[in-house]
């Protein structure tokens, strides 16, 4: 378990995060499939047999499945957007990445490196919401996700496989392999290809490490860390008739955060200069980030970090087209630090998981909010309070309602709101 009390100074911290782990009670059971590091180098250390526990203080006794009334509730009544649909718990547990269609919506889960479809019907924005039901049993589902990439879904398999299968169906083939249970990300390319970006091993004389790459179509993969860097998270987003990357290296002192554009010119792809778009301070063990896209103009990569001690927010970064170092970043505080913190886009929307207040004790909740063309977040209202939440995916549909996936170890649910014009 770690442990996360800010304010306290770092000596503090320390103090109390070894106290808390020589006393903690034995660890629960893991989930079916682990999550070995969520790309982090092995100067951690070995991880546990699960994914990391979002720590931002214990949470409440009663802050585990939710049942009767609490499990149709979702915690509405904060946000300014409109509810439609759900909160309805899905009968799989784990993640789902999440891709609108005519009509309907498509959950795609990751069944032991092969991609499973589940439809959710699409309904006008005037029709009654639905009443949530719940499943009678449930099923747990591969971490991580799978990724989508224009027309072909990605998907890594225990032994660190990455399968690329057309989305119209047919057998998928093997295109890269990564470490095993590390994030992979996916995007399409100029129209026609597509690529899919993941962490993959390499031994040096200091130890193992990881690094991003990337493989275009079924081509050789590419190295997208700089030599001498690493890599312990990235995100792909498709930009105009390019791909950019953003990738973190994060290190016992210092976390730089590097972007770069994949495009695809003379017939081929081509990887395009590396810049550290920002530099932030020492990580926690479980920081992510991901990228948000307003436009082909506005592209942020958003990273919830420390900024100091006393201090935790989420940071907007703005990637230029090239990337240009040290950009600076606009700030969106949290009430106290959690780690990781996961987060969630879709255009200018996002889902992120905060603590509620600065109490070490917190419950943590689930907000959405707005990006602007300057990367200021403002916040939509809680949409649901009290749970880990651990699965983030988000997702616009053709009428212009964002679907929100969200869920933990016991349960996942899904839900359809309309927000307000800006």
């Amino acid at each position: 378990m770690w442990i996360d009390v800010r304010p306290y100074p770092l000596p503090a911290l320390g103090l109390l995060a070894v106290l808390a782990v020589a006393c903690k009670d034995p660890p629960p059971k893991p989930r079916v499939h682990i999550d070995a590091g969520r790309g982090e180098p092995e100067l951690w250390g070995p991880r546990d047999a699960a994914p990391p526990p979002i720590v931002d203080a214990a949470p409440p006794a009663d802050a585990g499945k939710p049942t009767g009334s609490r499990a149709l509730d979702g915690g509405d009544g904060a946000s300014a957007c409109r509810l439609l649909y759900g909160p309805e718990e899905q009968p799989f547990r784990g993640p789902a990445a999440l891709r609108p269609r005519d009509g309907y919506l498509e959950l795609v889960l990751n069944e032991a490196g092969k991609p499973k479809t589940i439809r959710v019907p699409i309904a006008p924005l005037a029709a009654p919401p639905p009443k949530p039901t719940v499943p009678v049993s449930t099923y747990a589902v591969t971490w991580p996700a799978c990724a989508m990439g224009g027309k072909y879904v990605y998907c890594l398999g225990s032994a660190g496989s990455i399968v690329r299968t057309p989305l119209a169906g047919g057998e998928g083939k093997e295109v890269a392999k990564g470490r095993p249970s590390t994030r992979i990300a996916a995007a399409p390319l100029a129209g026609e290809h597509s690529v899919v970006g993941y962490l993959a091993a390499r031994k040096t004389s200091e130890g193992s490490t990881l690094e991003a790459w990337a493989a275009v179509d079924a081509e050789p993969p590419t190295k997208l860390s700089e030599d001498g860097s690493g890599a312990t998270w990235l995100d792909l987003a498709p930009r105009a008739e390019s791909v950019v990357a953003l990738y973190l290296d994060a290190r016992a002192a210092m976390t730089p955060v590097h972007s770069r554009h994949i495009a695809w010119a003379g017939g081929k792809a081509e990887v395009r200069k590396d810049a550290v778009v920002y530099v932030g301070g020492p990580p926690d063990r479980g920081i992510t980030g991901t990228l948000a896209v307003l436009s082909p103009n506005d592209v942020f990569g958003l990273v919830p970090i420390a900024e100091d001690v006393y201090k935790f927010s989420m940071l907007s970064v703005r990637i230029e087209d090239p990337p240009k170092e040290d950009m600076g970043a606009v700030p969106s505080p949290y009430p106290n630090g959690l780690d990781p913190a996961p987060i969630a886009t879709s255009g200018p929307f996002l889902v992120r998981v905060r603590p509620e207040n600065a109490q070490p004790t917190s419950p943590r909740v689930l907000e959405l909010g707005r990006l602007d063309i300057k990367g200021a977040f403002t916040s939509l209202g809680v949409i649901s309070t009290g749970r880990p939440y651990a699965d983030l995916a988000m997702a616009t549909d053709s009428l212009g309602a964002l679907w929100i996936l969200y869920g933990d170890a016991t349960s996942s649910f899904l839900e359809r709101r309309l927000c307000p014009p800006k």
